[in-house]
């Protein structure tokens, strides 16, 4: 059977609440996320794109050289707003498995009262084999699994950074002490 490549657009958007200070949150976003410390957790190397003029506002190479699964992407900060505590970012995955993935998002922490919303919000690029003459219905259908897939993906991801977050919390004096 004959197959074609088709470009696809997926959005996602995923919030799970902290139970710890938006401040916080933050430091954490800007840390793992902005500055890669959180993909280096996970194994992977990380350098900033210092001489890349489209790292402006800041940049990394991330890779991982697992033989089974190999990784590769480049990092540009778009956006970095200390008072509205949003970052955003633009991916470019590159490696066999990438499928020429390229990832809008925004990461942001959003106080409620004591706690906040640790919120995702992201749009990607990405080619998907299928087959020669696909009805609409199976495309469909191959899309909104791969949808389920990152919406699982992310909402695990939030929430294991949820408990790592709110057990540092938890140990810390209450405020004002």
């Amino acid at each position: 059977m004959s197959t074609t490549t088709i470009r696809v657009t997926s959005t996602h958007h995923v919030a799970v609440r902290f139970d710890c200070p938006a401040d916080m949150v933050w430091r954490d976003i800007v840390e793992g996320i902005g500055h890669g410390r959180q993909f280096e957790m996970q194994g992977y190397r990380v350098e900033p794109l210092a001489d890349d003029p489209r790292a402006y506002i800041g940049g990394y190479c991330m890779w991982r050289e697992h033989a089974d699964d190999p990784d590769e992407r480049q990092m540009f900060i778009s956006e970095h707003d200390e008072r509205a505590r949003q970052l955003s970012l633009c991916a470019y995955y590159f490696g066999a498995q990438a499928r020429g993935t390229v990832v809008n998002a925004t990461y942001s922490a959003v106080p409620e009262g004591a706690s906040c919303w640790y919120r995702i919000d992201c749009h990607g690029t990405y080619d998907l084999e299928i087959a020669e003459g696909a009805s609409p219905e199976t495309v469909a259908a191959m899309i909104a699994a791969s949808n389920i897939e990152m919406d699982r993906h992310l909402a695990t991801s939030l929430e294991a950074r949820k408990a790592e977050l709110e057990a540092v919390a938890g140990s810390l004096p209450p405020a004002g002490e």
